[in-house]
């Protein structure tokens, strides 16, 4: 540009007017544009965004219901396995005692959990409600209960159903409640009968009465603005609840939008419908698991209110940015161009002066400044050089992990080697994988600090036994680990010498270091730049540390191609296992856990672990229903964690050894436990129909549901003594009583100590006392006499 006429005056003209012309129809189509762009764009994201915001909160508030759902659910479970609600629901006949312990156990789950109002248990025998709110229950929601399960149809089970009733006070003032049905039938036992009725136990059930203020407030607490309407619909359109109640047990598919709503395949999804002359923005979401739907209706003008706010807010703040940069442009404008025309002037006038006087030097401020900068550059060039220089081998140490990682570009490998001045070149290599053994047992930090010193003198002795190898380069890899780079020659290199030089390595640092390594020797590759295949590798065996054990030398020639299918010896073993677990049969266990890792240790890793996994989940599977299953030796996580921290499969076997031993003596413990009480059971009945005729060992045993044979043991063992002879031990006894202090014929007295015959029962006497009745009843009355 011309800035400057013959008389070295600045002339403006043209140049600055164009500057600022530019400037300014830059800023003018940058400012326009960017308003559009930006009025469409977040105009298009308000409503998406409000649309987002809806439809998280629906899928908010269906988690939060199925949250609720699952909560009844799971009380409905744990009163069905109560036994005072069990007695309740399939007794023929309710006696108080039942119905006082059934209502006190309905009103502490009821108290306990501020979302029910009520719980009713049905019993279809009796046809009877017993209720959390016991005899002072209210009689209007009584008639609705039952009104429920006389009109109670298959869909109904575990569905919310929304009730509506009237309660009067004694006062005589009334109330609306609204409550949430939930039926739960005990549908477990399918095929159960009752041993009186026989009537199918599904016929009862459990009527959970959620408070439905409760769930409306649970989905509509994340709405803060009032136009927003929020329904909870099952598929039918019928409403269960919404925001206000206003359309509460009502079935609004008749509503243009509800009913494209649920002829819509989607789960979720929002649409702009017209419904009572305005127009609403529709957001619905369901859940695939449950049959619910849940509707929100927005006014779409107060929407469009925000985005006219926005498109005003928009418009200012662009015109005060246009202001802003049409002053910037001007104030830019002048300092671009007046420097330029600084610059020319004075080039012009030195070099005017260079012409008067050329013997004359002057030295110029700009080119001391570049000279001056130039030369602080170079000199933190050569700074930087020398501090590459000090931290090589950081550098060496940090390009060999991410070669070994596969990090690293293919064409940038031969120049790091060069430029790093490593020893290894770009032939046939391997990676040898060292590790420390036990290392996953070390806790606190002092064992840490020890290892990591150890780590450096191991290092030193790996160093030391390659030193004869051409090519070796050591890495310090992950906290128990060491990797080392190694060139081979030879295929007979690679299989034999190293193989010699690994044993003398871990020898030594046995000897020296007191800890064991174990080494994988990762594949021979072809060229350096897929090292990070043989480091790949290398870890991979060295995982099989859990097969081998510590100290272990593994290669790809220990690795077994596996393929006898044992899937059929292995569940074989494992129901055995369990078996002998259920019998408490500890030595058998043992001897079958032998077998079972004997079958699965020669599959890969990932085969094992897997195994012993499912090992330990069928054994818990199996066991959960015998022992408590929220205890926290049961706890899955605790057992698992404990179970794989065992890094080797011997250790692992003790432990699953030592964990189904003390499932063994849990089960033992409870079982003794079990039978003790059936046995003081049995006795308790003894004592008071001892004289019954028609007592006997199997109809005690068929009471407490055990065969007679093993009925006889337990009581044997716990006695002492027989079924029978106990029996007559106590008839003997009752017997004498008689003799002694009354004139009974003997007929009499062993008709009322159980005997239908005379005969056997004297025979049973004498053979019991050593004398018949008439003679034991004649000593009696002799010594009386002499007393």
């Amino acid at each position: 540009m011309v800035g400057f006429g013959k008389n070295s005056k600045l002339v403006i003209s043209k140049t600055l007017t164009k500057m600022l012309i530019s400037y300014f129809i830059i800023i003018i189509l940058s400012i326009s544009l960017i308003s559009i762009v930006l009025y469409q764009r977040f105009s298009k994201a308000t409503i998406e965004g409000i649309q987002n915001n809806i439809e998280e909160s629906l899928i908010q508030n269906m988690n939060q219901l199925e949250l609720i759902r699952g909560q009844a659910y799971s009380i409905g479970l744990q009163l069905i396995n109560d036994s005072d609600i069990v007695d309740s629901l399939y007794w023929n006949e309710i006696d108080e005692m039942v119905r006082y312990k059934a209502t006190r156990k309905l009103n502490q789950v009821k108290n306990s959990n501020s979302m029910i109002h009520s719980i009713y248990a049905y019993n279809s025998i009796t046809k009877q409600f017993v209720s959390s709110l016991g005899s002072s229950g209210l009689s209007s929601l009584d008639d609705e209960m039952r009104k429920l399960t006389e009109d109670y149809r298959e869909g109904n089970k575990l569905k919310f159903i929304p009730l509506k009733y009237t309660n009067r006070s004694p006062s005589g003032s009334t109330k609306t409640e609204y409550i949430i049905t939930f039926i739960f039938v005990d549908s477990s036992q399918e095929y159960i009968k009752s041993e009186n009725t026989g009537n199918d136990l599904l016929e009862s059930a459990l009527i959970i009465n959620l408070n439905a203020e409760y769930i409306q407030k649970a989905f509509t607490q994340s709405y803060t603005s009032t136009s927003n309407s929020i329904f909870l619909l099952d598929k039918t359109g019928e409403v269960i609840c919404d925001s206000d109640f206003k359309y509460f047990d009502q079935n609004i598919s008749d509503k243009k939008y509800i009913r494209d709503i649920l002829e819509s395949n989607k789960n979720s999804g929002y649409m702009i419908r017209e419904d009572e002359g305005r127009q609403y923005l529709i957001t619905y979401s369901s859940s695939d698991k449950f049959p619910f739907l849940f509707v929100s209706k927005a006014d779409y003008n107060l929407l469009l209110q925000e985005i006219y706010s926005l498109k005003a807010s928009i418009i200012f703040v662009c015109g005060l940015i246009g202001v802003v940069c049409i002053t910037v442009a001007i104030l830019a404008a002048y300092n671009v161009y007046l420097p330029y025309g600084k610059l020319v002037r004075n080039v012009q006038w030195q070099l005017k002066a260079e012409a008067d006087s050329l013997e004359t030097q002057r030295t110029y401020n700009e080119i001391e400044y570049l000279s001056e900068a130039f030369t602080n550059i170079i000199k933190k060039s050569n700074e930087l050089a020398n501090s590459i220089r000090e931290n090589v081998p950081m550098l060496r140490k940090m390009f060999l992990k991410e070669l070994l990682l596969g990090q690293v570009s293919s064409s940038e490998v031969s120049k790091k080697i060069k430029e790093l001045g490593l020893s290894i070149v770009q032939e046939k290599s391997c990676v040898i994988l060292f590790s420390i053994d036990g290392y996953m047992s070390l806790t606190g930090i002092e064992n840490r600090i020890e290892i990591a010193r150890e780590k450096t003198k191991a290092e030193k002795i790996i160093r030391d036994a390659f030193l004869q190898y051409n090519g070796v380069e050591i890495v310090d890899m992950e906290e128990d680990s060491i990797a080392l780079i190694l060139n081979v020659n030879t295929l007979e290199e690679y299989e034999e010498r190293i193989a010699q030089s690994l044993k003398s390595v871990q020898m030594k640092i046995n000897e020296n270091l007191e800890i064991s390594v174990s080494i994988a020797k990762g594949a021979l590759v072809g060229i350096l730049e897929d090292i990070h295949v043989s480091y790949a590798n290398a870890r991979n065996l060295m995982k099989y540390r859990f097969v081998y054990g510590y100290g272990s030398l593994i290669d790809n020639n220990m690795m077994k191609n596996n393929s006898k299918d044992n899937c059929v010896a292995i569940n074989k073993y494992r129901k055995k296992i369990i078996q002998a677990i259920k019998i408490c049969d500890e030595k058998q266990m043992k001897s079958d856990m032998d077998e079972i890792i004997l079958l699965i240790k020669d599959g890969q890793y990932d085969y094992i672990r897997l195994m012993i996994n499912q090992l330990v989940l069928d054994i818990m599977m199996a066991v959960q229903s015998i022992l408590n299953s929220d205890s926290e030796e049961m706890d899955f996580s605790n057992i698992y964690a404990n179970l794989n921290s065992n890094d080797t499969l011997d250790s692992a076997k003790e432990w699953l050894i030592t964990f189904c031993s003390g499932i063994i003596q849990r089960i033992e413990q409870k079982r003794d436990n079990r039978q003790k009480e059936m046995i003081d059971k049995v006795l308790a009945y003894i004592q008071v129909n001892y004289l019954r005729p028609d007592i006997s060992a199997e109809m005690l045993s068929d009471m407490v549901n055990l065969t007679p044979g093993y009925f006889g043991k337990l009581f044997s063992d716990y006695t002492g003594k027989s079924v029978n002879e106990y029996i007559i031990e106590l008839r003997m006894k009752k017997a004498k009583e008689l003799l002694e202090r009354n004139d009974l014929s003997v007929s009499d007295i062993a008709m009322q100590v159980g005997f239908s015959n005379q005969s056997y029962f004297t025979a049973t006497f004498k053979k019991w006392n050593g004398i018949t009745p008439n003679h034991y009843r004649n000593s009696c009355k002799k010594l009386g006499v002499e007393k």
